[in-house]
């Protein structure tokens, strides 16, 4: 039997009698875990975003995050502890943790204690942003489920053995906030992937572990989600991320990154109703032109003229592609050509039933769906 996990961490679903118990320190004496979970929780923080140097000051915030995280987990502190370390910047344990542990990373010590003692404006923009990183912990039953007995913790590695399953649920008021802490578990499980595809036959997972986020830039704004998309399905790590609009990717992710990431897709599936001018004039590129032929009729005296002359149209204009219905999207894959088509309803017990290969399930839900192709 496969094992299910759901999580409802801070998100007070009250559905779930095995909810998941994640220690955000774990595994964080590695100090590349250390780097990649301070990473998670300050981006997805937005810690930086909006002020002068952002970058700046979201690397220095990364960096104490990462020491404060690397030394919990080197002696052991909870995170509840690292929480009163984010409250007094002159706390002088982490650093003298970090200095006396003979496991711990190289120089890190030096670089909090530098940031400890730089001059007060300084630090309180630094501690600004560190503080911003651990307000997914302000709840006090996120604080709980985040501060797990060993014997109760969540084990990643085991769980991508095991072939499990984990359900990110929450409302909608909650997604934000815990926003970073969702990012820093898929990141925590993404790594851990990687690191079995690499010891595994033909350097990918079998089974595959497959990353469904929607409403990705709000829920699980992953700072690896670029990469992962451009080389996730290579090691057996398949993602399907999914956004309101381009133009709320690129407020995450950036122009770059966002537009590295619609490259890098594989299949794109566009819904109607998007009304951003110039992602809509983009996509209708996509579907290149077709030849139409216009007929025109003229008269002269008393004959009648008719002549046929052929103009190239947009296969699909942009105001095809704004407008197409709800229940039906158009298809982009990768080296073949668009294809428009009625969706099915996720709560079709027909189509959704787990019986059989997914491959059949899949189509069987567009077997009976009228499907009209482009040419280009």
């Amino acid at each position: 039997m496969i094992p299910r996990s759901a999580v409802s961490i801070g998100l007070h679903l009250g559905v779930w009698s095995r909810p998941l118990r994640w220690a955000p320190e774990r595994a964080c004496e590695d100090p590349l875990t250390a780097i990649l979970r301070a990473r998670s929780l300050t981006l997805g923080a937005r810690a930086g975003v909006g002020v002068e140097n952002g970058d700046f000051w979201a690397g220095m915030t990364q960096a104490v995050v990462r020491c404060y995280l690397h030394a919990a987990a080197l002696d052991g502190r909870p995170i509840r502890h690292v929480l009163r370390w984010t409250a007094n910047p002159a706390d002088a344990e982490p650093v003298r943790i970090l200095r006396s542990t003979t496991a711990a990373a190289e120089g890190w010590a030096e670089e909090l204690e530098e940031q400890t003692l730089a001059d007060a404006r300084q630090r309180g923009s630094v501690w600004a942003g560190v503080r911003r990183a651990f307000d997914c912990l302000a709840d006090p039953r996120v604080l709980d489920a985040c501060s797990p007995p060993p014997a109760d913790a969540f084990d990643p590695e085991a769980f991508v053995r095991d072939n499990g399953t984990l359900y990110l649920l929450g409302s909608t008021g909650a997604q934000l906030p815990v926003a970073p802490l969702v990012s820093a578990i898929v990141e925590d499980l993404v790594e851990h992937g990687r690191r079995i595809a690499a010891h595994s036959p033909g350097g990918r997972l079998d089974p595959p572990l497959l990353l469904v986020l929607d409403e990705a830039a709000n829920i699980a704004p992953l700072p690896t989600l670029p990469s992962l998309l451009a080389d996730g399905g290579g090691v057996g790590i398949p993602t399907v991320a999914v956004f309101q609009s381009l133009a709320q990717a690129r407020a995450r992710w950036g122009d770059t990154a966002t537009d590295a990431m619609w490259d890098a897709a594989t299949i794109k599936v566009v819904l109607g109703g998007m009304a951003n001018v110039r992602d809509v004039e983009e996509i209708s590129r996509l579907f290149g032109e077709h030849d139409e032929e216009v007929v025109s009729r003229s008269r002269d005296g008393g004959s009648a003229t008719i002549s046929t002359n052929v103009r190239r149209c947009p296969s699909l204009a942009p105001q095809q592609l704004r407008a197409v219905p709800f229940g039906e999207a158009v298809i982009l894959p990768r080296s073949a050509p668009p294809v428009r088509v009625r969706l099915a309803r996720a709560g079709n017990q027909d189509v959704m039933s787990h019986h059989g290969p997914l491959h059949e399930r899949v189509f069987d839900a567009t077997e009976h769906v009228p499907q009209e192709r482009f040419s280009s």
